[in-house]
């Protein structure tokens, strides 16, 4: 867990510093048969103007409607200290 802190810490600072930043989400149902959701960003680090795409997390997901997956994602990344005003795409 403390390494996983530390991973998305940079990414979340990485994203922030890009101020654009699109989201990829891929919603599936692991071995045990729980709905999650697999988050993504896509941004350009801005120190070595190179497209990145990274993983954030799994979120585990019981409304799979577009509203539940939105409210999903939005939740998330504030959760995680994204700042959602600089989200251009899904």
């Amino acid at each position: 867990e403390a390494c996983n802190k530390v991973l998305l810490d940079k990414i979340v600072s990485r994203v922030n510093a890009s101020k654009c930043f699109s989201i990829l989400a891929d919603e599936t149902a692991d071995v045990s048969g729980v709905e999650q959701v697999s988050l993504f960003v896509r941004y350009v680090e801005i120190n070595h103007l190179e497209l990145r795409e990274e993983f954030l997390q799994f979120a585990p997901t019981f409304d799979v409607t577009g509203k539940g997956l939105a409210k999903l994602i939005i939740d998330n990344l504030q959760k995680y200290g994204i700042d959602t005003k600089y989200l251009r795409r899904q």
